[in-house]
């Protein structure tokens, strides 16, 4: 008796009893990367019809299902839960996922082999890829001539190493860019093949998240990426029947992490206490000055919020107009703002206080979090101060901070501190007690705050009567303009 399947696409979650036929399409370990604890063993499943579907096996049932499924081997497969999918990175698009239980079982079906297809993709263009940044509800595939490739790096990511390989890909639409691959990710790219084959190669990226710096967009991997070189595809014969004969060689992208601080590198003549830092001489010739300084984080400031509204492209805040945002920088409106940090804490040493500005990239790389992740979770919200708890967890961490002193910091005295550059310290394992900053001298400060120095500009009727940061905080507020990445 033939035995009667049901497509992925009639699935629905009101039974358990369903029977498949499917080809495992890809199979990935869900990888926490905060701690590198292994969450679950998840899959791609493709039927005959070309429908996709997550699946997911509890971290519990793994070791039990993993022998029995191969990646691109066809099954058919009895008793799951179907639920509806939520949250963010999901693999496909599609609103159910299945689950796999204790009484499923499941059946190779090797005479199956040619009746499902063995590859299917997702691809994103440009335009779909500039649309999902910061966006993680979906995961992207991407497909383009590899143009350029990084040595294996291994920058410090939340104190720890993490290996890091970046890579440069032509898209079809004659845009080039940037994939880095975390973790394991690195290794599935061979160096042999690529130095030693004449080319061209057409690289296949799968879920990936979008993500843009310096007005530039860039995918990152997850631990659901895979890698494919030049796979007998038709999207990759057509990007390599467009590129002809001609070949251009791999070009070799530089490192761009530097190397961590360590204790010998505190004797340097730029590392500067506090009281160094307010006594720097203004240089007209000079735009700015770099230096160091190890610091505690004691307090955050939330008078001017922890971040602000920021144009996709370039990363500069955006004005609402008519419904929409104007950039100005980029002259153009956008409808996907997203949220980019402005912390403004407090710090201090062991012989004063002052207050340091943190942007997005070294925000995000010490609270592991985005901006946009933590605008959204407004029920872990701190009523009382405004900000999120996730927030507070740096207050009592030690770093290096790598400040870049400007007109305002020099010339006016405006000590609210620019952070080009977050180290950790040798130190920051030795985080100080909350209850412990409270009774420390140099965490305790009076804020002067844009709101501040207009309060007393229009209590006293004369601008003139303000000292001269104070100045340029009104100057700033009642000219529109916001502090910008």
């Amino acid at each position: 008796m033939a035995m009667c399947w049901t497509p992925l696409s009639k699935l629905s979650t009101d039974r358990d009893n369903w029977t498949i036929k499917v080809r495992v399409l890809r199979m990935w370990d869900a990888i926490n990367t905060k701690n590198n604890e292994f969450i679950s063993l998840d899959m791609i499943f493709i039927d005959e019809e070309g429908s996709t579907i997550h699946v997911i096996f509890r971290k519990n049932q793994a070791r039990t299902f993993r022998p029995q499924l191969l990646e691109g081997r066809v099954y058919t497969i009895k008793n799951f839960r179907v639920e509806s999918t939520k949250g963010e990175f999901r693999p496909v698009h599609n609103d159910i996922k299945i689950w796999f239980m204790t009484i499923t079982t499941i059946m190779e079906s090797n005479k199956d082999m040619n009746s499902i297809q063995k590859y299917c993709f997702e691809f994103a263009d440009y335009d779909q890829i500039q649309n999902q940044c910061y966006n993680y509800t979906y995961l992207i595939d991407v497909v383009g001539k590899l143009v350029a490739v990084g040595n294996v790096e291994e920058p410090q990511v939340n104190g720890a190493p993490r290996k890091l390989r970046n890579l440069q890909l032509l898209l079809k639409e004659g845009k080039e860019i940037r994939l880095s691959l975390w973790g394991t990710s690195v290794w599935q790219i061979d160096e042999d093949v690529y130095k030693n084959n004449p080319g061209p190669f057409v690289l296949i990226a799968t879920s990936t998240i979008v993500k843009s710096f310096g007005g530039k967009f860039s995918l990152s991997s997850t631990s659901a990426t895979k890698i494919y070189l030049n796979l007998e595809i038709p999207e990759v014969a057509e990007i390599i029947d467009r590129n002809g004969k001609k070949h251009d060689p791999i070009q070799e992208i530089p490192k761009i992490h530097a190397k961590q601080f360590s204790e010998e590198d505190f004797s340097s003549n730029n590392m500067k206490t506090i009281p160094e830092l307010k006594c720097i001489e203004w240089d007209p010739a000079k735009q700015y000055v770099n230096c160091y300084c190890v610091a505690t984080i004691s307090n955050i400031d939330t008078t001017m919020g922890w971040y602000y509204i920021s144009c996709v492209l370039c990363g500069k805040k955006v004005k609402p107009q008519s419904g929409s945002f104007w950039c100005a920088k980029c002259e153009t409106k956008t409808n996907l703002p997203i949220p980019r940090y402005r912390i403004q804490i407090e710090v201090f040493d062991s012989t004063d206080k002052t207050t340091f500005v943190i942007f997005d990239r070294d925000a995000e790389k010490i609270l592991n979090k985005s901006a946009k992740d933590l605008a959204e979770k407004q029920t872990e919200i701190d009523i009382e101060e405004g900000i999120p708890r996730d927030l507070k967890k740096i207050l009592g961490r030690q770093y290096i901070f790598l400040l870049r002193l400007n007109e305002f910091n020099l010339k006016d005295g405006f000590e609210n501190y620019t952070v080009a550059k977050i180290f950790d310290a040798p130190s920051n394992e030795k985080k100080i007690p909350m209850q412990n900053l409270s009774d420390n001298k140099s965490a305790s400060t009076n804020f002067i705050t844009v709101d501040a120095a207009l309060k007393f500009r229009y209590q006293s009727g004369n601008s003139s009567n303000l000292l001269p940061h104070k100045r340029f905080y009104n100057s700033i507020q009642t000219s529109g303009d916001g502090v910008l990445l």
